[in-house]
């Protein structure tokens, strides 16, 4: 999976395998519920398709955020403040939350 090449070794753990194997079984889900929603013929087709798509969107978003996988796991809380007095690492983050900045 692109997906996993794309992280460093040391981004996932042994224990992060089973959730890896749901990702992929939800995003390959996803797909084939794509290609029903594409055919859809009629009203109801559409709407059960539709509401399959969510339903595999939502757990993909969900296993994606426990994996650390999704933008958000990018943002460093006070990355801002700690560029600008020039240091990083956990002791300028706790530096910069005493010091109140």
């Amino acid at each position: 999976m692109a997906l996993v090449a794309s992280k460093p070794a040391e981004h996932f753990q042994p224990c992060d395998v089973p959730l890896l194997v749901s990702l992929a079984r939800h995003l390959a889900l996803a797909d084939a519920v794509a290609v029903l929603l594409e055919r859809a013929d009629d009203v109801d087709a559409l709407e059960r398709a539709a509401r399959m798509l969510a339903r595999e969107t939502g757990r993909i978003a969900s296993l994606a955020t426990k994996l650390r996988l999704t933008p958000q796991a990018r943002y460093v809380p006070d990355s801002k403040r700690l560029r600008e007095r020039g240091g990083g690492g956990i002791d300028a983050i706790l530096e910069a939350r005493r010091d109140g900045a």
